[in-house]
């Protein structure tokens, strides 16, 4: 998981971590347990755990949280469906796919 996050020394990861920043931006003023639950570096972290040491229900159960929580970042809904296609699941991969383009505006959308 941790390799198809970074192509050169870790950059790839460091990106994934600043596209889901502003999350962690707008909850400011939150209490601490509402910014460790929305935190886009733990989740990434977690989300990496559990690809490691995970069954596969486990994971996908870990990425669709991730995801109906709103705080999975670009990097990581391409990781989730990668992971899916690695496994034979195209048809998965492909509703991992319909919902990030439901979850991420414009311009993170090529059209």
């Amino acid at each position: 998981a941790l390799a198809r996050r970074g192509g050169g020394g870790g950059d790839g990861k460091e990106r994934a971590v600043r596209d889901g920043k502003g999350h962690e931006d707008d909850l400011k003023g939150a209490p601490n347990q509402a910014k460790i639950h929305r935190s886009t570096k733990i989740w990434a972290m977690y989300l990496d755990l559990e690809e490691s040491l995970g069954t596969l229900e486990s994971v996908k159960e870990a990425y669709e949280r991730c995801l109906e929580l709103k705080v999975c970042t670009p990097q990581m809904l391409l990781n989730f469906a990668e992971m899916l296609m690695e496994r034979n699941y195209f048809e998965e991969a492909f509703r991992a796919y319909e919902k990030g383009v439901d979850l991420f505006p414009p311009p993170h959308q090529q059209r």
